[in-house]
């Protein structure tokens, strides 16, 4: 999992829920969290070459700064090299 965000205590509550969802399950995972521009480092990630398909939530942000700043989504959708799998 990446979590890009400036907010410690959000990266250890999410960091927390996802361990605690996969605890019951052998999966493989790893969770890593930067800090910067959502978009910038989600691609800087893809572009390392680390991933072969990138999972990604759609909504996070309001729907005004989405309109006037445009999504992360749509922007990772638009610059990425590998697949991107939507989900709500």
């Amino acid at each position: 999992m990446l979590v890009v965000t400036e907010n410690t205590k959000l990266a250890a509550d999410l960091s927390r829920r996802v361990e605690s969802a996969l605890e019951d399950y052998a999966i493989d995972h790893d969770i890593i969290v930067l800090g910067g521009k959502e978009e910038k480092e989600i691609i800087k990630f893809i572009e390392e070459g680390s991933v072969e398909l990138l999972l990604m939530g759609t909504h996070g942000h309001s729907r005004v700064k989405e309109l006037l700043l445009g999504s992360t989504t749509s922007h990772v959708i638009r610059k990425s090299r590998i697949p991107v799998l939507l989900t709500r």
